[in-house]
């Protein structure tokens, strides 16, 4: 039998794998509202780059985007010119406000859509980043759900990271 290993070879996939094991972590320090945009906005720059020659070795030819992909492309981006349009009588203050707000939510649609189509991402790696996130909560849910059925008092935490909004 022929052992596979499913530990992250490249840097999109160790971003993806870390991404997955270390979310409970992002969690209890309150940066998951930050990170998943962050860590998708980057993800797809890298990509991006490496697709059109600026960083990486250009030998490996990309295979071209499948039609869905760019029809999601094309749907966000017609979202976000609505958006910018809609918000020109609101003032810069409230149209930046609203279009930072479409970057991290409704782009993001788009945004992982592309890094799935434009990325060789072995599903190994993301099977066992996601088994990983599994064990991780089977053993903090009997925590929490002691906790809930003991009443025990809640502790109310806010993340400095707040700051940035979420």
């Amino acid at each position: 039998m022929i052992a596979v290993d499913g530990r992250p070879e490249t840097l999109e996939e160790r971003i993806v794998y870390w991404s997955l094991v270390g979310t409970w972590a992002l969690w209890a320090i309150g940066a998951l509202y930050i990170a998943v945009p962050a860590i998708g906005w980057s993800l797809a720059a890298l990509i991006f780059a490496q697709r059109h020659g600026l960083i990486g070795d250009s030998e490996d030819e990309a295979p071209p985007l499948p039609l869905g992909a760019w029809i999601w492309i094309g749907g966000m981006a017609l979202t976000g010119v609505a958006l910018v349009v809609g918000h020109l009588e609101l003032g810069l203050a409230q149209l930046l406000k609203s279009f930072m707000g479409w970057m991290k939510g409704w782009a993001l649609i788009a945004v992982f859509v592309y890094i799935g189509a434009a990325t060789r991402i072995r599903t190994l790696v993301l099977f066992r980043a996601s088994n990983m996130l599994a064990l991780q909560t089977l053993i903090i849910a009997p925590i929490m759900l002691v906790a809930g059925a003991l009443y025990l008092p809640r502790l109310e935490f806010v993340s400095p990271l707040a700051i940035l909004g979420g």
